[in-house]
C-alpha cells in the first residue's frame, strides 16, 4: 500500500494540480507509515499532495465506534490543509503528521 500511495503521488496525470489522499490505517503505527511517505517523497511530488490519514480507536463493527467520524474529518482535512500536507485526523483533531506523538503509557 505505502509504496502504491508514493508512485501514485510520482506518476500523477499530469491533469492533476492537487491530489487529495484519504489513508485509514491501524493506529499502532499510523505516525511512522505517515512519517515514511513524507520522507519518501520530493518537495515537488509533496507540493502537489495532501495526505490525511485516520483510523480508529474502536472498529467499525462497534456502535460506539469513531471510525465514520474520523474518515469525515480526513476527508475535511484534505480541503482545508495547504498543499504538502501530511497529517494525522483523529476525534476532530487534524495535526502534522511530524507533530504527532503516541503516549506509550495510554496507547493513544
Amino acid at each position: 500500500l505505502v509504496s502504491y500511495i508514493i508512485e501514485t503521488i510520482k506518476y500523477r496525470p499530469i491533469y492533476l494540480e492537487l491530489l487529495r489522499i484519504v489513508v485509514t490505517h491501524g493506529t499502532d503505527t499510523m505516525i511512522e507509515t505517515a512519517m515514511y511517505i513524507k520522507n519518501s517523497l520530493s518537495e515537488e511530488d509533496r507540493a502537489r499532495v495532501v495526505i490525511a490519514f485516520t483510523g480508529a480507536t474502536k472498529p467499525e463493527r462497534f456502535v460506539d465506534s469513531d471510525a465514520s467520524f474520523n474518515v469525515g474529518c480526513a476527508v475535511a482535512a484534505t480541503s482545508c490543509c495547504k498543499p504538502g500536507s501530511v497529517v494525522i485526523c483523529m476525534n476532530g483533531n487534524v495535526i502534522p503528521a511530524e507533530q504527532c506523538a503516541r503516549v506509550e503509557a495510554t496507547g493513544r
